[in-house]
């Protein structure tokens, strides 16, 4: 009987911290800044096993899958390689939530990244921006050695390091292999996708990512 009391007691501690922790702050976005990221915001989820199922990537969100509207995995089987996914919540809340609560969880014999990222492009100007020296300014990346199958999928990896606000997708016949010209909205955005994807493997191939104006 006083161990029985002591738990309770225990459960009652617990529960009396949680209240007054007060609001989550995932509740307590501006009503601007809510339909903002309503209009776009999904989780991007990175290093996940070539052979995960939407199911079982299901069924790993489900403490935050009753708002899941919709789930896309990216990458060609073809290349057993990691893939990535992307998911849209229909609330916002659930979106950041999802985030906080699962990156860099342990899944099988890997670490899933969890990042906010955006769905659809926000392109203000498809050409690249120059400055009054005729130079390219340092907000642009450029990506080399892409597959010839790239899509969408690209766009929705790099907006998890900024807002993107230009793109141009060419075709090296020399190479054979598509590049790309990404704009950022300042330059640490852009920095920030040079460092963490320069090398990185991209539906079977090695992308070769620097600033533009640099030498790769």
């Amino acid at each position: 009987m006083q161990s029985l009391a002591i738990i309770c007691l225990g459960v009652a501690a617990v529960c009396l911290c949680t209240a007054q922790e007060g609001p989550s702050p995932y509740n307590m976005l501006s009503e601007d800044r809510y339909r903002e990221l309503s209009k776009t915001a999904v989780v991007l989820i990175e290093n996940l096993p070539f052979d995960i199922t939407e199911n079982a990537l299901r069924k790993l969100l489900s403490p935050l899958g009753e708002t899941i509207t919709s789930v896309k995995i990216f990458g060609s089987d073809r290349y057993q390689t990691e893939k990535f996914a992307v998911v849209k919540y229909s609330d916002i809340r659930d979106t950041l939530r999802a985030v906080d609560t699962f990156d860099r969880v342990a899944y099988r014999d890997r670490t899933l990244y969890f990042s906010l990222s955006h769905e659809k492009p926000q392109i203000e100007d498809p050409e690249p921006k120059k400055d009054n020296a005729g130079s390219t300014t340092a907000n642009e990346i450029r990506i080399e050695n892409l597959s010839i199958d790239v899509d969408k999928s690209l766009y929705v990896r790099l907006s998890s390091y900024g807002r993107i606000t230009g793109v141009q997708i060419g075709f090296d016949k020399n190479t054979g292999s598509k590049y790309g010209i990404f704009r950022f909205s300042n330059s640490q955005e852009a920095a920030s996708a040079v460092t963490h994807l320069n090398g990185q493997d991209f539906m079977g191939k090695r992308m070769r990512v620097f600033l533009v104006g640099e030498d790769p």
